[in-house]
């Protein structure tokens, strides 16, 4: 009579401890989206040749810094309503990867190049 129930027993164990298991949640990817601003000292001409510069030095970054997962470039079709000149929108596969990007020695080296004609700059850093 004893071993049924102690049978039930381990089985009520072996079946808690793997629905906890299952539960423990994974780590959430991350968007970061940046939206930036050219200074109006520039022509068009030549805000589309940096944009168009800074966006082949960024489409590198995805294979030299890990944990990217994707990566878009906005700045073609833009509209006269717009306030702003180009954005990037990347997502990361944890907020650790977004860590390591934004002190990456490559993606520091592709932002340099762009500071000296930014005039302003939004981030928004989301979980989905």
């Amino acid at each position: 009579m004893k071993k049924p129930f102690a049978f039930g027993i381990l089985l009520a164990a072996l079946i808690l401890i793997v629905s906890c298991s299952a539960q423990t949640p994974e780590p959430q990817s991350v968007r970061h989206v940046i939206l930036w601003t050219l200074s109006d000292t520039l022509t068009p001409q030549q805000k589309q040749q940096l944009i168009a510069t800074t966006a082949a030095d960024i489409a590198e970054l995805p294979t030299l810094i890990p944990g990217v997962i994707s990566m878009d470039i906005y700045y073609e079709g833009r509209l006269e309503s717009s306030n702003c000149d180009f954005m990037f929108d990347f997502r990361f596969r944890d907020e650790q990867a977004l860590q390591t990007f934004t002190t990456h020695p490559a993606h520091l080296a592709a932002a340099a190049k762009l500071k000296p004609y930014i005039t302003g700059r939004a981030c928004l850093d989301m979980r989905e």
